[in-house]
Formats: structure tokens, C-alpha cells, sequence
């Protein structure tokens, strides 16, 4: 389903325990489809981050931000293709997983101080327990796994 900015629709209704706090339960998960579009990454970031308020993740919300941000932007700028951005909590963990119709896999950077760009991958690697891709029949999955907070 193509993000339209509110995210209602894909925030499943998240149970509550006496205190008002989260009862952390069954897994959660909501997948968006974004145009290949550089304005992708910031839908992504409202649609993560709507999530992570639903969910009860706050503590999350600043590394799930700039992950798929990253991530997305990597995505159109690179295999020059929609994406679909699937997040999914489960225990403690927060994984975000964007896939794409490119073949070439994610590539970790390590550029010159005076150069502009080529740290997207350094930022995801950062603020995440651990990330990687897996190739699938029509292009990649790069994901990242965050600590829920």
C-alpha cells in the first residue's frame, strides 16, 4: 500500500497493562510502499516514526529516523527503483527492512573528511545492534535491527 502520510492505517491497536504501560506481546508489523523519489526518505521517516509513538517505542525513534531515512534514500538513489519499508517489532528489537528492485549490495564506506557524501551506511551501522541485506528474486532487503527503548 503506498504511505499517504498517515499512519492509522498501519499501526495495529497496541495493548496496555494497568500503569498505562505496553504490554510487549505478540509481534508487530506494517509494510509501506514508497515512489522512487528522494521525498520517499522523509515519508519513510513520519511513517517509522508514527510507528515507533504507536507502539510504544519512543526511546526508538531517533536511530529508527535517520535508519530508513538512510536507508530509503539509498534505495533511489542507488537501484533507482520504489521501495517498500517493512518494520517490525518483536521482543526488544525494532527491525527495519527496506527492499528494492537493485541487485548491487549495500557497500560500507569509509570517505575522506572533505568529502560531502558516503556515510549513509556508517550512520545505519551506528545507530543499530546489527544490520545487513539479503539478496531476494527481484533485487535486495537491507534491514537494520534497533534496540527498543
Amino acid at each position: 500500500m503506498l504511505f499517504d502520510g498517515d499512519v492509522e492505517g498501519y499501526a495495529p491497536v497496541v495493548d496496555r497493562d494497568s500503569d498505562g504501560e505496553q504490554a510487549r506481546g505478540e509481534a508487530r508489523s506494517a509494510t509501506a510502499d514508497f515512489p522512487a523519489d528522494l521525498a520517499s526518505a522523509g515519508r519513510a521517516r513520519v511513517f517509522v516514526g508514527g510507528l515507533c509513538r504507536s507502539w510504544g517505542v519512543p526511546g526508538t525513534l531517533a536511530d529508527a529516523e535517520i535508519i530508513v531515512t538512510e536507508l530509503v534514500e539509498n534505495a533511489v538513489r542507488h537501484s533507482h527503483s520504489e521501495c517498500d519499508v517493512t518494520v517490525r517489532l518483536a521482543d526488544d528489537t525494532l527491525t527495519i527492512g527496506v527492499s528494492d528492485h537493485g541487485s548491487q549490495p549495500p557497500r560500507l564506506l569509509h570517505p575522506a573528511m572533505d568529502v560531502a557524501g558516503g556515510r549513509g551506511l556508517l550512520l545505519v551501522q551506528n545507530g543499530s545492534a546489527r544490520w545487513g541485506y539479503e539478496p531476494t528474486a527481484d533485487g535486495k532487503v537491507v534491514w537494520a535491527d534497533v534496540t527498543a527503548r
